[in-house]
């Protein structure tokens, strides 16, 4: 069964509050559309396509044409991807979610992928990582130094040292309580904060730290 979602591309003048599709707009996908983002230096899209991978296709900067890069979608080691991140420099690629076939991290993992030149993966030293209770949100520092995960399903945040290489390393009193599951992790422009958002679907009101 082959199940084809599309994305929608558009050029925009925020000025005007126009937006013009771009030529070739929609593209399809050879899956369900679960997470995107583009990479910081605007060459990349990255999207999450559940049980086929992390997709990547080069953006071009004139037209906003899609091309994917040669290998995509690339293969997660059997997790069903639901969540993309860049780091700052474009050159690291955070991908999380459950797996469905068993993995040796267990019931959920978080992997880091280097970036090629030519817009390929390649897994880095150590991935892929399992976390306890599941991945809902990545969020890298500002200077890439640090990479923040939030559990899907206990009140909890992991901080972990970004290497040059991609290698990940848990910091000490790891993980840090908070009020509730994340539903998604930020940091300010300068790196000197961090904001948790708690999930309403906790019990509780949905809250900000």
């Amino acid at each position: 069964l082959v199940v084809v979602s599309s994305l929608v591309f558009a050029h925009s003048a925020l000025a005007q509050n126009v937006f013009t599709q771009v030529t070739g707009s929609p593209f399809a996908i050879s899956g369900f559309l679960d997470a995107d983002t583009f990479s910081p230096d605007g060459r990349l899209l990255a999207f999450a396509e559940p049980g086929y991978g992390v997709a990547v296709d080069s953006v071009n900067s004139a037209t906003g044409q899609l091309t994917p890069v040669s290998g995509s979608p690339f293969n997660t080691h059997s997790m069903n991807v639901t969540r993309v991140a860049f780091s700052p420099d474009s050159h690291l690629l955070a991908a999380n979610g459950s797996t469905f076939q068993g993995t040796p991290c267990g019931n959920a993992c978080l992997a880091i992928y280097t970036v090629n030149a030519n817009g390929s993966l390649s897994l880095a030293p150590g991935s892929p990582y399992g976390i306890a209770n599941g991945v809902n949100s990545v969020a890298f520092s500002p200077d890439g130094h640090w990479l923040v995960v939030g559990s899907a399903y206990e009140g909890a945040v992991w901080v972990f040292s970004v290497s040059s290489t991609g290698a990940l390393s848990e910091v000490v009193d790891d993980p840090f309580g908070v009020a509730s599951p994340p539903s998604s992790v930020a940091f300010n422009p300068t790196g000197s904060s961090l904001l948790v958002a708690d999930s309403p679907y906790s019990g509780g009101p949905a809250s900000a730290d």
